[in-house]
């Protein structure tokens, strides 16, 4: 995955550690639905499925005051829905995913429509979710929200994309589904569909009108058939792609699941991922639609695997996730998989604030593809743990209201590494500017200010646009910055030197249109 394309008010280069941080700051998801909806999570696993034990650790446990009183009322996610000229859009569909049945399984935590004046209010635990905004004719577009959040979500005209579905025979599919994906780095949660949208007819033909503003891919699901997925697709408001697919039946996958003794594993809910390259140096995940669970002996089946580089996955309770890579070229001689499962590993430490005192009560996010979000709360000590973690690169977000911290730290199975946190120290510097759409200023949206400060990690400031469409972040260190608006592709980038101010003004009319990769906006990748 690629940093957008960004348009830049000041200096035109961009040191290189840039890409590596606007690679970084990837974090965003939902996937195969099995009906009709604008957008949807995966559908529900059959009852066995859910008996994994799994844990659904995306939720921050609020506790009550006393223990004979209920915990404290979670505050709800709230926002307001844009079109590109800045007017509020009724009736855009809103939904908030959690991962329920596995760490890359996002299931629908809430769903609701905006009002009259673009408004929208999702009521669900207190956790982080993956959110998703649209409405047909419109570009979808996504943003991870935490619980009491207040965002925008910017919704451009879509472009269309039209085609047909047949099978190896060159028979046209008769009932299919159509999902827009967006691809993103493995250290972000698993992503949802921005679109999803169930076809029947005796061609097989399909038209897309819900289309966002940068490259992704379409993936098509049939009964009986392993999915298809298209090339990289971009379009803009005007145009019109043809894309034909052609689905295959796929093969079967088998194996058997154990832990470290060997001994066999029942009741581990499985899935398969496709990867997908995206650009030269980049590449992402997505759901391949095919599921299962261990018997009593550990053993399990998938069936309709499509051919190519593919992720198995294996979730269940008192284990981390484990993943087995297999490359299919064809159905012939595949070898059984070995899953082995264990208890992983940790990531500890003690977190700081900008005052380098110990920091109670500070919430802590974790995120990859695999485990989705899993968070935490720093204890009266400033001290947390994060357990049962896969041996993987993980991002670990220390949120503080209005400033963040982010760094990436490489987890070890059977070891706990030491990260510890701190929010980085106030400078004198400022970044400033103004928001429109054609000229006009826009009111209440999110503008995010980020540095690398090398080991520190990711300095991250969240703003919103006042009435006349200005923000403004203070207490800058020194460094080169990056400023995001929140669920669109504009981005620029501005120095603070020596408590020096910078503007930066960004107009959402001209969308830079990404390269030949899959890119994600900045509210889905920094948040």
């Amino acid at each position: 995955m690629q940093p957008p394309a960004l348009r830049h008010d000041t200096p035109r280069r961009w040191p290189l550690w840039c890409a590596v941080a606007a690679l970084a700051l990837a974090a965003f998801l939902l996937f195969r639905p099995k009906h009709d909806a604008p957008t949807a999570a995966r559908r529900e696993p059959a009852a066995a499925q859910k008996r994994s034990g799994y844990v659904n650790r995306t939720q921050w446990r609020a506790r009550a005051a006393h223990p004979a009183e209920p915990a404290p009322e979670a505050p709800s996610i709230s926002g307001t829905v844009y079109d590109l000229t800045g007017a509020p859009l009724a009736g855009a569909a809103v939904s908030a995913t959690t991962f329920e049945v596995a760490g890359n399984f996002p299931t629908t935590a809430s769903s609701v429509q905006t009002d009259g004046d673009g408004r929208f209010e999702l009521r669900v635990p207190n956790g982080t979710y993956n959110l998703v905004g649209n409405k047909e004719g419109y570009g979808p577009t996504m943003a991870i929200a935490h619980s009491g959040d207040d965002l925008a979500l910017v919704l451009p005209r879509s472009g269309v994309v039209k085609g047909h579905v047949y099978n190896e025979r060159k028979e046209p599919i008769t009932r299919f589904t159509v999902d827009v994906i967006a691809l993103s780095p493995d250290s972000t949660a698993a992503l949802a569909p921005l679109s999803s949208k169930r076809f029947e007819g005796p061609d097989g033909a399909f038209h897309i009108d819900q289309l966002p503003g940068w490259a992704v891919i379409l993936r098509v699901t049939a009964s009986d058939y392993a999915p298809a997925f298209s090339s990289l697709v971009h379009t803009k408001a005007d145009e019109t792609r043809d894309v034909e697919l052609t689905l295959t039946s796929g093969c079967a996958l088998t194996g058997t699941v154990r832990d470290e003794r060997g001994a066999p594993v029942a009741g581990v809910f499985l899935d398969a991922e496709a990867r997908h390259s995206a650009g030269v140096a980049s590449q992402g995940s997505m759901d391949a639609a095919s599921e299962a669970q261990s018997d009593l002996d550990g053993r399990f089946r998938l069936e309709h695997v499509p051919a190519g580089e593919i992720l198995v996955r294996g979730y269940a309770g008192g284990y981390a996730t484990s993943t087995a890579s297999v490359q299919i070229s064809g159905c012939d001689d595949l070898a059984p998989i070995d899953l082995v499962m264990s208890a992983g590993g940790s990531i500890a430490g003690v977190v700081r604030g900008s005052d380098g005192k110990p920091a109670a009560g500070v919430r802590l996010m974790a995120s990859h593809r695999s485990i989705g979000f899993v968070n935490t709360v720093t204890d009266a000590e400033g001290r947390y743990r994060i357990e049962q973690l896969p041996p993987v690169l993980v991002r670990l977000e220390l949120i503080d209201t209005a400033q963040r911290t982010v760094v990436h730290v490489g987890v070890k199975d059977g070891e706990t590494v030491e990260q510890n946190l701190a929010l980085l120290a106030k400078g004198s510097g400022e970044i400033r500017g103004r928001v429109t759409s054609g000229g006009e200023p826009l009111r209440g949206l999110q503008v995010q200010v980020v540095c690398n400060q090398a080991d520190s990690g990711l300095d991250m400031h969240y703003l919103t646009t006042g009435g006349d469409g200005t923000y403004r972040a203070t207490d800058l260190p020194d460094g080169t910055y990056m400023v995001f608006v929140s669920s669109t592709m504009r981005a620029s980038s501005a120095h603070v030197r020596g408590g020096s101010v910078a503007e930066v003004n960004l107009d959402l009319v001209e969308q830079p249109k990404p390269a030949d990769a899959a890119v994600v906006p900045a509210s889905a990748t920094n948040h």
